[in-house]
């Protein structure tokens, strides 16, 4: 495999990660800002996600 592949796939799976923390977030009481935490949890981790996909183009561009 490439390098170039293991750096998308490492972060492509970075991206994914926050899926497995909606298990430990889903709660409705905690707020942050009158917010529910999973309403937050959620939109950072888009935002975050947003980020790590523009690295991978970035990437892409470089390693070509």
């Amino acid at each position: 495999m490439s390098r170039r592949k293991i750096v998308f796939a490492i972060i492509l799976i970075v991206a994914y990660i926050p899926i497995l923390g909606l298990l430990a977030s889903n709660k409705v009481e905690p707020k942050i800002s009158g917010i529910p935490f999973l309403w937050v949890y959620c939109t950072l981790w888009s935002i975050a996600t947003f980020i790590l996909l523009c690295l991978t183009y970035i990437v892409d561009k470089v390693m070509k």
